[in-house]
Formats: structure tokens, sequence, C-alpha cells
């Protein structure tokens, strides 16, 4: 790394609050109303939040049947984008007045990528291997639209050059975002072939290592790794998925599979506390465990979905079983102990030696729009208050 000093955001002392809503997938069916629900939400509950980390899977340049949009009178096209407009035009769209922009004159605007936001290190169109359809050519186009209307600024954000990955630090908190769809060289077809990239990875290693800030947020689309599953039909994306149990016993005191287990080891290692990940569209929470069953201190947070749509994966039995971390049968998304199904966003306070987790509900229904699905508070000593499992 070019050098080990990073710069700070809206530090104030020892208290920090951030907020991150899930993926939003905002251009699929009824997603863009309750989605906006979502940053009317973030404005009236959370109106102290230092900074804002998108979900990914925001600008949604690589995508398989869209809602169309149209912007001007422009058409922004409604599956990947086939020019330089129209990937523009999905960048305009996510930072309108009524969208993002709500909410930019408040706080910061994090951006991480997301499976959907084109930007990926693989792709071949030709290849019977890519059921996806990833492509250098959407690849560049989206990497243009975003360095044009979200450029990371290089005086705050260290990190890669064009800003796929970055650090920077506020008060008490080290903010980490990683690109996990920059890594691999090819398609990948098992978990072992997801990466961060030799480049990446040592940065990242750097990151944790030299950071004197007492909690360290770690932001990526997906787990490096994941589970896999032969009868998958959607297998280009199924790994990556789950969260806790993607280990070499599918239980949570197992190794993690693939380069998982070796971020895994960093977080530990340097006293990383909380990896964020995205992608599953449904929230849950969840302390990792040693082979004796003991926490060690590094909690995985899916983050859940801040539109409507539905995930199909998650009414699959192998999904299910993946996300029920006290295996009673029930996925700890649909218990209302461990996460939620629901639309929302994490509010994340951190005050000297603890850290508060909350998730908050978005719904059209005011009866429903605002209440905590679930709360939990850590401590910097590694103790906390999530149920015993």
């Amino acid at each position: 790394m070019a050098d080990s000093h990073y710069y700070g955001l809206y530090s104030r002392g020892n208290r920090n609050e951030v907020c991150a809503p899930g993926v939003p997938n905002q251009r699929a069916i009824d997603g863009m109303d309750l989605h906006k629900q979502t940053l009317n939400n973030i404005i009236d509950i959370s109106p102290k939040a230092e900074f804002f980390v998108m979900g990914g899977d925001e600008a949604m340049t690589h995508c398989n049947g869209c809602d169309r949009c149209n912007i001007n009178g422009e058409d922004s096209g409604d599956t990947s984008v086939e020019n330089a407009r129209e990937a523009e035009l999905r960048y305009e769209l996510i930072l309108g007045e009524d969208v993002y922009g709500a909410i930019t004159d408040s706080a910061p605007m994090i951006y991480k990528l997301g499976n959907h936001d084109g930007e990926t290190s693989f792709g071949d169109p030709n290849s019977a291997l890519d059921q996806c359809d990833h492509s250098d050519k959407i690849a560049n186009l989206s990497h243009n639209a975003r360095m044009k209307y979200l450029p990371n600024p290089s005086e705050v954000f260290i990190g890669n050059p064009e800003g796929q990955y970055y650090t920077f630090s506020s008060g008490d908190v080290q903010i980490i975002v990683l690109d996990i769809m920059g890594g691999p060289e090819d398609i990948p077809q098992n978990v072992n072939e997801w990466t961060l990239g030799t480049q990446q990875l040592s940065w990242f290693e750097e990151v944790l290592k030299t950071s004197d800030r007492k909690w360290k947020f770690v932001f990526i689309e997906h787990i490096d790794g994941g589970v896999t599953d032969p009868n998958s039909s959607i297998s280009c994306y199924f790994y990556g998925r789950s969260s806790l149990k993607a280990t070499d016993n599918g239980e949570v005191n197992g190794t993690f599979l693939g380069e998982q287990a070796t971020l895994h080891k960093l977080m530990k290692k340097y006293n990383g506390q909380f990896f964020f990940l995205s992608h599953d569209h449904v929230a849950t929470i969840g302390e990792k465990k040693d082979a004796n069953n003991q926490g060690d201190g590094v909690y995985y947070i899916s983050g859940g979905k801040s539109s409507g749509v539905g995930a199909p994966w998650s009414k699959l039995n192998c999904f299910k079983d993946v996300m029920d971390y006290d295996n009673n049968g029930v996925a700890d998304y649909n218990k209302g102990i461990w996460g939620s199904a629901d639309s929302g966003y994490y509010e994340i306070v951190t005050d000297n030696n603890k850290a508060d987790i909350k998730y908050i509900v978005s719904d059209l229904n005011s009866a429903f729009n605002g209440r905590t699905a679930f709360e939990y508070t850590f401590w910097l000593n590694g103790t906390n208050n999530l149920p015993i499992y």
C-alpha cells in the first residue's frame, strides 16, 4: 500500500452513527416506492447518521429484466446496458432528488459495488459456463458511468485508484469496503475460485494491521466463497450465498470454505469485529464459533433488503438451512429473533467501548413502518447480548 494513513469523515469523538441499507434491486417491480420509504426512514429516524453505506446492486447496469425508467425523455433500457448513455441514465436515476439525492445533503454516501453493478473481472457471453451473461463491454460501460457520477474522492478514501475497494476512518471506526466481483480471473465454478485477488487481499491485511481504530467494519457484496448446490438453477450466483454456515461441516463452528477462511483469520488476528454482507436479501446476524463452540468475536451480518424485491432462493430448503444458525428447522430470518425477511436498513451506533446495531423495518403501511425488527449490543471486550445457540 502506498501509505498507511487514513482520512476521517465527520469525526465526532467517541460516538459514530452509520446507516446501511440492504440490497435494493430497486429497478425491479414494486421496488422503488419501498426503497424511497427506506430512505425517508433514514432521514426521519436516524437523522444523526454521519455517513450512509449503500448496499450494492444500486445502478443495476447488469440485470436480466429490469423495469424500464425514463429520465427526461431518455430510455434506460430493461436489461444489461448496451451503450454508455444507458449506463449513465441508471446512475442519474439513483442520484435523483427523490432517491439518494434526498439524503446526500445530510450525510456522505458510500458506494459499495454489487453483483448487478456490472463491474466484474470475469465474463464471456459466449461461454456455456457464464449463465449470467457478464461481459467486458458491460464492465467497461458500468465502470465509466460510475467514475463519471460517483467517483470516490482520493483526499478521503485510500484504496485502489478507481475506487472499487477503499477505506476511511471516522472517530473510533474504520470502514473497509471490499470488491468481490473484481477478483476472479474467470466466472467462478466452485467456492475456491472466488477471490479478492492478490493485491486486494494484501491491501486488506495491511489496513486491518495498521488501523488504530477501536471498531473495524467490513462491507462486501457476498462472502468470499460460500456454499454449493449442484441442483441450483442459479449456480453462477449460488457461490457466495449464505454466511456463518458456509463451512467445511456446514455449521457455525466449522472452518470457512475457500478464501473466506483467510479473511476470517485476518479479522480475528487484527480485531476486526463486523463483516457486513449483502446479496441474500434477508437480514441475519450471528457470531462465528470455534471448534469448541466458543464465540471468537467476529460477527457476520446479512444486509437484508431496502426495497420490496423478494428472493427466489429464500424459498429453497438448502438456503433456509444455511440461514438456520441454531438448527431448529426454521430459517432465522423467519423467526424474528436472529433476523428479518422485511425490507429495512441497519442503524449502527458506536459509543466508546460498545456498538449498538438495529434493523429498522420499512413498510408502506404506516402501522408497521419504522419498527425495530431486532437490536443487539456488542462490547469491545468481545461480549454481546445475542441469543445463545
